[in-house]
């Protein structure tokens, strides 16, 4: 909030959206969890270690 409002910001909403968009597409192609679990893992992994 500032100034009393609620304020958004577009662009952690653009990389995870972009980001759930591309783990779905994964999922669609491959027919498995597996590989997008892992590539979110991984990701998840190298947002920790930065």
């Amino acid at each position: 909030m500032a100034g009393g409002g609620f304020t958004f910001d577009w662009t952690p909403m653009a990389t995870t959206g972009l980001a759930g968009l591309l783990l779905a597409w994964l999922r669609e192609k491959t027919g498995s969890v597996l590989l997008p679990v892992l590539l979110h893992n991984y990701g998840n992994a190298v947002f920790m270690l930065i």
